[in-house]
């Protein structure tokens, strides 16, 4: 058989009885993949005298497979033949001529090939009967073969012709498209038989009414043989975009030889330069996905929130996201009507409608996959820088007097320290938090945000990666809403709190210990220190100093109903109540003594009135003026004293600094070239 390689196409792929029934589902052995016109070579054996050329032609009709030959100096013959599947994939006609299985019949369907005496009386003699074998090359091209039982005859190749009449099919039954979204087209592909250089097309969308709405030509398409794409991004004339409510839209494409003039073909009755035309292929409008919410809830059961959550240290929320999405056909009886629909992100499918999570009174339902295709959702944490990117130094810095680029709302530092300036924009990134209906949760104490980008999966209909920038660092400006992500950049920059907004999810994950204060105040772990922040910014974990720090976390463990937020020196003599402990000082021996009579103090933990424990607030005068400085919170006294030792938790910052919260021994507060002498003072709240 012949295996020489020539070029590849797709053939055009027909519906036409039991013969291709294999080919209509992609089975690469189908009959109707034979259909074509083709250039033919053959040869009888050795030397060029027994090569011969010539044309043929395969069609269908009804179970027949019809081939149609004529040889180079040789009238046109036809051969008809019930086909059969055979070995590797060929097609085996038993051959038996116009005039049916005679010596003139036989001979004429072969064109006289054979030569005199080569095909019996009956047409089967003592060889069997006369059979021709054909198979379909992944090259496009077919190979042939005649033969008598075992016996080979003759070897053919037949190539695709173009300069044969044209035949046209769409590959797609049916395409998606996005509406009100340019650039993201449904996707036909045009295959055209023989596949000519180039070919003029012209496309045509309709409505459900049948009227036209977009017509285009496109002359001069190159088709290298794989035939074309055909794509409509969903515009309609005279203007504006594709309407659901006017679908389900038709699309139909007609295909002629670019530049050719109708005229007599090579073949008798074939015009090479007639128009031919396929289609329509149905185009249905994709829900439009206009918004996105990451919602969550504690526990497995309860309705879905898109508040954001303080849960215990054990707890494991889920966390998914909420599409909303313009669905047309939402309802049978209507199908021109659209409509917002709210889908629900979820791995496992729920048993029943019933068993659907909501949030609030907008029911939710999953998203049907089987018809509009997999959505993707990426994932990430919003994660809040500890310090300015040391690239952006808003003008104002120079007045806040930072050393470190520390996010400040105040004068940092000099004469002027505390003095309101305004307030500093604060910066974040975004790390890979998973992909799939749930993010990663994270598992350790602190405040964690998630963010979302949901597209549809297949890349033809992608909404658009994330757009870089939108950070809250350089470009805080919000994005449009149809990227469907939710996270820093759909919320934007809160003005009131300068940083991350509550629309941003977030779940504020307390700590371990038993304490419920101590618990409280690990959730604001990575959450940056801002000198001079406000409430609202401490009570929505955006940023804390040392006092508002204290006095958020005492707020969300119920230990206070005050809901003014104050500075360390009136929490101090205000808010907080003293529980008998005198004032102390560190003096600069490194000891504890009385700030008033001078005289050793020694501060034990236990119950007692003059006894310290973990929660107490402890208070830091570092100059001596009168005035409280520094809020800090008593967390461990691993010696059972209140020593150089003791762990107290605070606000922290420093030129490496990129967690607000941290935990150290009282030396790391005292006993430096800078403060020899400090006073401490122990407070409760009330």
């Amino acid at each position: 058989m012949l295996e020489t390689s020539c070029r590849s196409l797709a053939v055009w792929v027909v519906a036409a009885g039991a013969l291709v029934a294999g080919a209509a589902h992609g089975q690469e052995g189908g009959a109707a993949a034979l259909v074509g016109a083709y250039a033919l070579e053959g040869d009888r054996g050795a030397g060029a005298a027994r090569r011969y050329a010539g044309r043929a032609r395969i069609s269908l009709a009804g179970d027949a497979l019809v081939v149609e030959r004529r040889l180079d100096g040789q009238a046109p013959a036809v051969a008809r033949g019930s086909a059969r599947a055979g070995a590797q994939g060929t097609w085996v006609l038993r051959l038996e001529g116009e005039g049916g299985a005679t010596t003139s019949g036989v001979a004429g369907a072969l064109g006289g090939l054979l030569g005199e005496g080569a095909v019996a009386t009956s047409g089967q003699g003592a060889g069997g009967e006369l059979l021709l074998e054909l198979k379909r090359l992944a090259s496009g091209c077919v190979a042939a073969r005649v033969r008598r039982g075992s016996t080979v005859l003759a070897h053919e190749r037949l190539t695709p012709d173009g300069d044969g009449p044209l035949a046209l099919a769409l590959e797609a039954e049916a395409a998606r498209f996005l509406p009100h979204h340019p650039g993201r087209p449904a996707v036909v592909r045009a295959v055209v038989t023989p596949a000519p250089a180039r070919v003029d097309l012209e496309v045509e969308v309709r409505d459900a009414a049948g009227r036209v709405v977009w017509r285009e030509r496109r002359p001069g398409v190159e088709d290298a043989g794989l035939g074309v794409e055909v794509r409509w991004d969903g515009r309609v004339e005279p203007r504006g975009w594709a309407d659901v409510r006017r679908g389900p839209y038709a699309l139909t494409v007609s295909a002629q030889r670019a530049g050719a003039q109708a005229g007599a073909g090579p073949q008798a009755g074939a015009d090479p330069a007639a128009r031919v035309t396929a289609g329509p292929v149905a185009l249905e409008a994709l829900p439009l996905i206009d918004a996105v919410w990451v919602v969550s809830r504690n526990g497995h059961a309860g309705d879905l929130t898109a508040a954001g959550k303080i849960v215990g240290h054990d707890d494991r929320p889920l966390v998914t996201a909420v599409v909303r999405a313009i669905v047309a056909g939402a309802r049978p009886s209507e199908p021109t009507r659209t409509e917002r629909a709210y889908f629900v992100l979820q791995a496992t499918p729920p048993a029943s409608h019933a068993e659907l999570p909501r949030v609030g009174r907008v029911a939710l339902a999953p998203w049907d996959a089987a018809r509009w295709g997999a959505l993707e959702a990426r994932w990430e944490w919003v994660v809040a820088l500890g310090l300015h990117d040391p690239a952006y130094r808003p003008t104002q810095n120079a007045r806040r007097m930072t050393r470190n680029g520390e996010f400040t709302n105040v004068v940092s530092n000099g004469p002027e320290e505390g003095k309101w300036v305004g307030l500093d924009t604060l910066e974040y990134a975004h790390e890979p938090a998973g992909t799939g209906p749930e993010p990663r949760v994270d598992p350790r104490a602190g405040t964690t945000r998630y963010r979302v980008d949901v597209d549809y999966a297949a890349p033809a209909l992608r909404l658009g990666e994330a757009a870089p920038g939108s950070l809250g660092r350089r470009d805080p400006t919000p994005t449009t809403a149809a990227r469907a992500s939710s996270g820093l950049e759909a919320a934007a920059i809160a003005p009131q709190l300068a940083g991350v907004s509550p629309e941003v999810h977030r779940i504020s994950r307390k700590g371990a210990s038993p304490e419920p204060y101590l618990a409280m105040l690990e959730a604001y772990r990575r959450v940056p220190w801002v000198y001079g922040s406000l409430g609202v910014q401490s009570q929505h974990f955006v940023g804390y100093d040392c006092a508002d720090l204290a006095f958020a976390a005492a707020r969300h463990a119920g230990l206070t109903t005050r809901t003014q937020f104050t500075n360390a020196h009136n929490m101090c003599e205000l808010y907080a109540r003293k529980p008998g402990i005198p004032t102390v000082r560190h003096d600069a021996d490194g000891r504890l003594v009385d700030a008033r009579r001078g005289t050793p103090v020694e501060l034990l933990e236990g119950t007692g009135a003059l006894d310290v424990r973990p929660g107490d607030l402890v208070f830091f005068d570092w100059d001596g003026d009168g005035k409280w400085d520094h809020t800090t919170i008593l967390w461990s006294l691993p010696s059972g004293r209140f020593d150089l030792g003791a762990r107290l938790a605070w606000a922290h910052h420093g030129p490496a600094v990129t967690d607000g919260f941290h935990v150290g021994p009282l030396e790391e507060l005292v006993g430096t070239p800078a403060r020899p002498e400090v006073r401490i003072a122990v407070r409760r709240w009330k």
